[in-house]
């Protein structure tokens, strides 16, 4: 995209920012609450608009994030300080293309298998290695769309084809949870009005903690202020910390591996123990084989929908983002 030849400033919508910048809107807004920048205008309608200059330097913090540096250092630094530290990496900085460029499907495809054939031969140092890297090129949202969540598929089929054995799945999920660690830990906290508030855990019987991790990172991306409490959490710890924590959602994340009785059980239980103003939010792909759906349960069958309702929560309280 090039600069502004003449005539009145322009000024571009948030869609059009992302595009230019591989920076997502949900990113967008979330820095404009924590670090006061970008400062967008408003349309008539009330859509944001970036001037041109914000757009040059979202470009720069961009770049800055493709060489490793996190948000919380960049984000709120003045451009020309910016540019120092562009200044300072050993390539040389082109405006016009700012970014690393977004992979190819088939780049994507061959970036997978190689972090399969790492799982498969317990390369502990390639996975790691390409881990690392992914989530330093596209940052938390982009890892976990694009690189966790296919690489559990491909894992999934591997397994049903005989070319994985479950302890080597087992190994690169927790390789996977530890990787979704280290971005969590390094994103900046929320301010203490951050709304909603959100307390996340797993079932007993429910061994599994990557879904939980996943379902965090985006909540936390998407502005909501979450307490993790881990996994095979019991149902009274559940309800005594979103009481404690003041929490408007719960969220639950569960595979299909403690059965769906038990489940049912225990969503039931946990439901009459939270206050009827808390929403339940249960995350998995398995949900849909509960035979009755359960009152008061708010089902997330896809990542997307943490967004999607979360931006419905806001609406109904009218809490601003």
């Amino acid at each position: 995209m090039s600069g502004p030849t003449s005539g009145a400033p322009i000024s571009l919508p948030i869609s059009a920012v992302e595009r230019d910048t591989g920076l997502s809107k949900d990113t967008l807004r979330v820095w404009e609450r924590r670090y006061g920048f970008p400062t967008p205008q408003r349309d008539a309608q009330g859509e944001r608009l970036y001037p041109f200059e914000q757009l040059e330097k979202l470009r720069l913090i961009r770049r800055l994030l493709d060489a490793g540096h996190r948000p919380g250092r960049v984000v709120a630094q003045p451009a020309a300080q910016l540019r120092q530290l562009i200044e300072r990496l050993n390539q040389p900085f082109d405006p016009a293309h700012p970014r690393a460029a977004t992979p190819s499907p088939a780049t994507q495809q061959r970036e997978l298998h190689r972090l399969l054939e790492h799982v498969q031969a317990l390369d502990a140092h390639g996975l790691r290695r390409d881990l690392s890297r992914a989530a330093a090129r596209g940052g938390l949202h982009a890892f976990i769309f694009d690189v966790a969540g296919p690489l559990l598929n491909e894992m999934h089929a591997a397994r049903l084809r005989g070319a994985l054995q479950r302890y080597q799945e087992l190994w690169a999920r927790e390789c996977l949870e530890n990787a979704l660690r280290q971005e969590l830990a390094a994103l900046p906290p929320p301010p203490a009005d951050a709304r909603p508030r959100m307390v996340l855990a797993t079932l007993p019987n429910e061994s599994r903690g990557l879904g939980r991790l996943m379902m965090q990172g985006l909540a936390t991306l998407h502005g909501v202020e979450c307490l993790s409490l881990g996994q095979q959490v019991p149902v009274p710890d559940i309800a005594e910390a979103a009481s404690g924590h003041r929490a408007d959602i719960v969220g639950i994340c569960f595979s299909a591996d403690g059965g769906q009785a038990p489940l049912r059980l225990a969503l039931l239980d946990l439901r009459n123990r939270l206050d009827p103003s808390v929403e339940l939010w249960v995350a998995s792909t398995h949900i849909k084989s509960l035979k009755q759906p359960i009152q008061g349960v708010q089902v997330l069958t896809q990542p997307t929908d943490i967004e999607t309702l979360t931006d419905r929560w806001r609406d109904q309280h009218q809490v601003c983002v």
